[in-house]
């Protein structure tokens, strides 16, 4: 439960002694075996200083002051208590209209931590397997590479796994039948690539399947895949994401902890570890890492990197 604190003053900043009513708004609450009831408190500010201090659970409420040198008169706003142990001045949790939402934990960190915060992320499939079946137009001139890449429930992306090449279809058999390497935990859909140049370029041949879906069909032939997929030396992820973000208070996506190191989503910028700030160049799909030289010092940027 939080403590909330405060000084009740009037327009001149002359301390009251007030009646301070907290009606609450969000009982009850239910949620881990446990039903929080009720919890309204009436408390009286102290008459020399007009200082209060009250403690409350989670919620939204109500706050009515009423003066005690006007028993007539009375100010109500709403403040939304987090569901924590710390202490709040009341201009720090005043909100109109409600804000609270029970969703437990309120706030998941907030504090010094003496030790490392690690971004687990998920690792990279292995290679798909194939095999030559029917029911598409390849041809025994179809040679074809396959790679996957996991995604989680949230859409963040792993870099794609190893490439394997198909054996072309020959005889009765017309296309190839990509099997998907099992699941890891953690894994909620899958992205599948192919390539007609032994991995030089790379197409989306399908997008966001379920994980558990043991394989896919590809029928195209690679003048047609290339025509409907227009596969290009960027397709694949350039980084994996899915260790999770760093979000503003607004829920956006600032930053990206990656397993190279920093990446801001909608610009050509990360930052690497042993690196520092680079730069990519979308045209080559490198990364430049930016440079200082001579004195007095100029800026610059190397050859790149993938």
């Amino acid at each position: 439960m939080s403590t909330i604190t405060g000084t009740i003053v009037d327009a001149t900043g002359t301390p009251q002694h007030a009646t301070i009513d907290f009606f609450s708004k969000s009982t009850p609450l239910a949620g881990g075996g446990i039903v929080t009831a009720n919890t309204d408190k009436k408390i009286k500010t102290d008459p020399t200083a007009g200082t209060f201090s009250v403690v409350l659970a989670g919620g939204n409420y109500t706050v009515v002051i009423t003066t005690h040198d006007a028993q007539t008169e009375s100010s109500t706003f709403n403040i939304v208590v987090p569901s924590d142990n710390l202490t709040y001045t009341i201009d720090q949790v005043t909100a109109t209209p409600l804000a609270f939402v029970f969703t437990p934990p309120n706030t998941v960190w907030n504090g010094v931590r003496a030790g490392h915060i690690t971004f687990q992320p998920l690792a990279s499939p292995p290679a798909p397997t194939t095999a030559a079946t029917t029911g598409g137009s390849q041809t025994g001139a179809d040679q074809s590479s396959y790679c996957v890449a996991w995604l989680n429930a949230a859409g963040d992306i792993t870099l794609a796994g190893p490439a394997v090449a198909n054996i072309p279809p020959s005889g009765g058999n017309n296309a190839t039948r990509v099997f998907l390497p099992a699941p890891i935990a953690g894994a909620a859909f899958a992205n599948i690539y192919r390539s007609t140049d032994a991995g030089a370029t790379w197409g989306i041949l399908t997008a966001g399947i379920s994980a558990n879906q043991p394989s896919i069909l590809d029928g195209f032939s690679n003048t047609v895949f290339n025509g409907i997929a227009n596969p290009t030396a960027n397709t694949l992820p350039k980084l994996n994401t899915t260790a999770g973000g760093l979000f503003s208070s607004a829920g956006n996506t600032t930053g990206y902890v990656t397993d190279t190191g920093i990446y801001f989503p909608g610009t050509n910028l990360r930052i690497k570890t042993n690196k520092g700030p680079q730069l990519y160049n979308f045209d080559t799909g490198l990364w430049h890492t930016l440079t200082a030289t001579g004195n007095p010092a100029q800026l610059g940027l190397d050859a790149g990197s993938a």
